[in-house]
Parts: C-alpha cells; structure tokens; sequence
C-alpha cells in the first residue's frame, strides 16, 4: 500500500481540515452552552 508523496500529503491536509473544523464546532457549542449555564 504504497502512496505517491503528493497524495499522502494531500491526505494528510484534508484529515488535518476535517479535524480541525471540527473541534471549531465543538468549541463554538461548548462555548454557548457554558454563557447559558452562567446566566
């Protein structure tokens, strides 16, 4: 199972974006639910 540079690369980018993207949401909800546990 050998890949071409590039495309390890390239997957290794788009994990990297999907991870990160999705510990955005996750803090932005994280974030809202601690502002209304606090009011």
């Amino acid at each position: 199972m050998k890949m071409s540079r590039p495309q390890k690369i390239a997957g290794y980018a788009e994990l990297f974006f999907k991870m990160h993207l999705i510990t955005a949401a996750q803090k932005d909800e994280v974030i809202t639910l601690c502002r209304q546990k606090n009011r």
